[in-house]
């Protein structure tokens, strides 16, 4: 269910994007894709909650060779992505569409870091989008809501790309650094992490992954819910 939650929420953000930029009959095909993927996804997680011994018989009549414990943590009806490393915080083997089989070492690490990146990002975009909601603005700024200015710095597209671009271009060198782990780019001005145990460390990047993770679906929706229903904190619209 969590995956069909997930798959339905980015897809939704598409969609609306697609809805209000180009037109709605470009929305369709959109929209039947998602409600293939979800119906997969529903009607294949329903063996999370099948017997064991019905599991274990049909799982022995099956053509594949893989035993349970090869299966995906979070998608059971999945075999486990071979590619993806199992030191990796957050690894639950959740890999639906088979980027992980189809990348090169190169390009799996790059595309690791860019989830850290974007699940950073999204942490403190949440953050700042509900704190300007909430009031939280600088003296000498007008007073305006989250998706207003979100709105007005979409109209600056090229001072976005370029700052982007700059922090991009600084952390390149580090992202396909072997030696360094995705997403390490030494940054803790903190010293959060200084002196600490390996088996903190490894908890930490387990929290900051899945917080990251949730940030991304939360952030999407905040935006979404605030543009569809005209609505800020707690971005609720018509359903209260």
């Amino acid at each position: 269910e969590t995956a069909v939650v997930s798959v339905f929420g980015v897809t939704y953000r598409v969609i609306h994007v697609h809805f209000v930029i180009f037109r709605p009959a470009a929305v369709v095909p959109i929209m039947f894709k998602v409600a293939c993927i979800c119906t997969v996804a529903l009607l294949g997680s329903t063996e999370a909650f099948v017997p064991q011994s019905s599991l274990l018989s049909r799982t022995k009549t099956s053509s594949s060779s893989s035993s349970l414990e090869a299966k995906s943590e979070s998608l059971p009806f999945y075999d486990a992505p071979e590619n993806i490393p199992s030191s990796w915080a957050g690894n639950r083997g959740f890999d639906p569409f088979g980027f992980s089989d189809v990348a090169s070492p190169e390009q799996l690490r790059y595309l690791r870091a860019a989830e850290i990146k974007h699940g950073r990002v999204c942490m403190l975009a949440a953050l700042g989008f509900a704190a300007v909601d909430n009031g939280l603005i600088l003296p000498s700024n007008p007073k305006v809501s989250s998706l207003l200015a979100h709105d007005t710095m979409l109209t600056n597209m090229g001072v976005m790309m370029a700052f982007i671009g700059a922090i991009e271009a600084a952390t390149s060198g580090a992202t396909m650094d072997e030696s360094r782990e995705p997403g390490d780019y030494g940054f803790d001005p903190m010293g959060l992490l200084k002196g600490k145990d390996a088996k903190f460390v490894a908890e930490m990047k387990e929290k900051e992954i899945n917080n990251g993770r949730l940030a991304m679906m939360g952030y999407a929706g905040m935006v979404t819910q605030a543009a569809l229903f005209d609505t800020g904190f707690p971005y609720i619209g018509p359903f209260a």
